[in-house]
């Protein structure tokens, strides 16, 4: 995807005059003056967050918010795994999309939403910027045939999946859960990964949250990262499993967190130690 830099005139006397601090007017007024200006006005956030280039104030009259503009690929896939429906998909294909990005809180540097069809819809983080030191996971498989098959993995938090386009009552009710995931390969497209909740509503997840198969580095690596050396010994140069959702909440940008079942600990190995053999029970399905 790529961006278009927009034209951003210098505010920061607009800002001031402004300030409903200072004045009688509510956040909400100072933001209408300030759009009628030309300006997207916003105040710090109640959160202690800092005054940003542009921003605008959203119904709760302290949260400010960036502008951009994201160009949309022809594929309908990026928009299709996050859970927009098929004719809003086909409509936005070759689109620029005003995506207008949320201040920074603490799991996450940015967070982005977009109005389209009538409604806002959140945009990942991963669609914006760089999440993780991991190498980009191959999507399209080597297959001749449609193949469906189920595999177990954790979901990760609920404002994760709100950021997939769940509704609440999904996100609330499948986060940080133990899901299994239905997974359909189709020759030359990118595999499809779909999760049931309790009403029978199918959400698309995407394919960079299938478990890892980790091969682990040597144990004396495994030693300088604070793992004691008796465990290192015994896990250094062997595979174990890691749940991993590049720019997630509950995830590290530079680590995996792996699971020793001897001791019932996961251990944070890097990520650039460490190398991928394996997706879920891929290798069982010629995946």
């Amino acid at each position: 995807m790529t961006y278009l830099p927009e034209a951003i005139p210098d505010h920061d006397a607009l800002v001031k005059a402004l300030d409903p601090r200072n004045l009688g007017y509510s956040p909400k007024m100072s933001a209408i003056i300030g759009a009628l200006l030309g300006f997207d006005y916003g105040v710090r956030d109640s959160h202690g967050g800092t005054l940003t280039t542009p921003f605008s104030v959203t119904s709760d009259g302290f949260v400010m918010r960036q502008l951009q503009y994201l160009a949309i690929p022809g594929t309908k896939y990026p928009l299709a795994e996050i859970n927009l429906p098929l004719a809003l998909v086909e409509s936005l294909a070759n689109e620029f999309l005003e995506v207008h990005l949320l201040p920074r809180n603490q799991h996450r540097s940015k967070r982005a939403i977009f109005e389209a069809g009538g409604k806002t819809w959140f945009l990942p983080r991963r669609y914006l910027e760089p999440v993780s030191m991991e190498p980009p996971l191959d999507q399209i498989y080597s297959v001749t045939r449609e193949v469906s098959f189920p595999e177990d993995l954790m979901l990760p938090t609920d404002q994760d999946l709100l950021e997939q386009n769940f509704s609440e009552e999904a996100a609330s009710r499948l986060a940080l859960t133990r899901v299994t995931a239905l997974i359909r390969l189709t020759p030359d497209t990118p595999a499809v990964l779909t999760v049931q909740d309790s009403g029978g509503n199918l959400w698309r997840i995407p394919h960079e949250w299938r478990r890892r198969n980790v091969l682990l580095p040597s144990s004396e690596i495994l030693i300088t990262e604070e793992i004691p050396r008796s465990i290192a010994e015994r896990l250094g140069g062997k595979v174990l499993p890691a749940n991993f959702h590049p720019g997630s909440a509950c995830c590290l940008s530079s680590y995996y967190r792996v699971f020793d079942e001897e001791t019932g600990v996961k251990w944070h190995v890097p990520i650039t130690a460490c190398k991928v053999v394996g997706l879920g029970s891929a290798l069982e399905h010629g995946a």
